[in-house]
């Protein structure tokens, strides 16, 4: 067993709650869909995504698999089962995170009662909320000033092939001082040897193959 699953299992004795593999329990018993449940019927790759516990974890995927929903979910669940915890979300550009933000992050939070009575009104917007005390930012990767001055537990970066590589690899200091330093790339892939395609290369990779109709 690695550090960061020991942690896990630690914190998941302490607080009597769920540990890192299990936040896709906590997305289906917390979130809900067009009034229902959250369920990964269909799509079961994603739960395998993530609950994996590894600190680092990369997802070469196609495009329109909900990859990008299902990280939102994974993210606002890690806030609300972890208390304390930060997740920085990115974005290639800010107006991409405000977006995400508003139209895929907001509507998970509204039709959740357990999110929407934690979350604190006066932080709760499209650049940062705060769940008890734990929070989630988004942020974009086309300046020197986004990664700047925001300390997390957990970096989701979405579309890594179109951010800026320089300011992704400035979010790593953001984990200096947090016991779990995790990350979570996935994009749809451009050319060989460049962002997910170079993580996939250093990775111990899994493949999901589905038959398409």
């Amino acid at each position: 067993m690695n550090f960061a699953e020991h942690l896990a299992r630690f914190k998941a004795g302490v607080y009597s709650t769920y540990n890192l593999g299990q936040i896709p329990d906590w997305i289906e018993a917390k979130t809900k869909l067009r009034g229902r449940l959250y369920s990964f019927k269909n799509h079961e790759f994603q739960k395998a995504v993530l609950a994996d516990t590894s600190q680092e974890v990369n997802c070469q995927k196609c495009s329109q698999i909900g990859m990008t929903e299902a990280q939102g979910r994974w993210s606002l669940g890690a806030c609300r089962v972890f208390p304390g915890f930060s997740v920085i979300y990115t974005m290639p550009y800010s107006n991409d995170a405000a977006l995400l933000c508003r139209t895929r992050v907001d509507p998970i939070i509204s039709e959740s009662p357990d999110l929407k009575g934690s979350v604190n009104p006066d932080l709760n917007n499209s650049e940062v909320k705060q769940f008890g005390m734990s929070f989630i930012y988004f942020r974009g990767t086309q300046g020197n000033t986004q990664a700047l001055s925001t300390p997390a537990d957990a970096i989701v970066s979405d579309e890594i092939d179109r951010s800026s590589q320089a300011i992704l690899d400035q979010y790593t200091s953001r984990l200096t001082h947090s016991a779990w330093k995790l990350r979570r790339n996935f994009s749809t892939p451009t050319v060989d040897g460049y962002g997910i395609a170079a993580k996939m290369d250093t990775s111990r990779r899994f493949r999901n193959l589905c038959i398409c109709n």
